[in-house]
């Protein structure tokens, strides 16, 4: 069910991240001119006036989970008029997460409308397979580092 796939032109996933003065502020703009701001929270030095790394990272499924579920629905036809998707990224070794376990990221999908419990079930197990989802549980990502230096 990716939304890619059905794509005429190629989808252009380019980000740039410049860092604000002398803390950890960044300004994030992707190519399509959406921007947003991303600060590490208060209790890791610093202003936490954006989305922290792991709120953007969490975020990235959430999004990916609405659009997932709305398209399906759509396509079947069923009556989900809304959803609402909450999100909780743990840390291994926060709170009551031990470290042996890895991190967590806890979703909590609210489905809006007259659904049955057979398309409930349905929207659940498609959630899972979300394409973020799956990059997610699998994380198997490649990060190719380029470095430039200038004066």
């Amino acid at each position: 069910m990716d939304p890619e796939q059905h794509s005429e032109q190629p989808i252009q996933r380019r980000m740039r991240i410049s860092s604000q003065g002398d803390g950890y502020l960044s300004v994030v703009d992707n190519l399509r001119g959406s921007q947003t701001i991303s600060d590490e929270p208060v209790a890791v030095g610093g202003n936490g006036e954006g989305f922290g790394p792991f709120e953007l990272l969490a975020a990235s499924l959430g999004t990916c989970t609405v659009a997932t579920l709305k398209m399906y629905a759509r396509r079947k036809q069923w009556p989900l008029t809304d959803l609402v998707v909450e999100l909780k990224y743990q840390r291994a070794g926060e709170g009551d997460l031990t470290t042996e376990v890895g991190d967590q990221l806890r979703r909590c999908i609210k489905l809006i409308g007259p659904l049955d419990k057979k398309q409930s079930l349905r929207l659940a197990e498609i959630a899972r397979r979300c394409p973020v989802a799956r990059v997610l549980s699998g994380a198997n990502i490649t990060i190719v580092d380029e470095v430039e230096v200038t004066a």
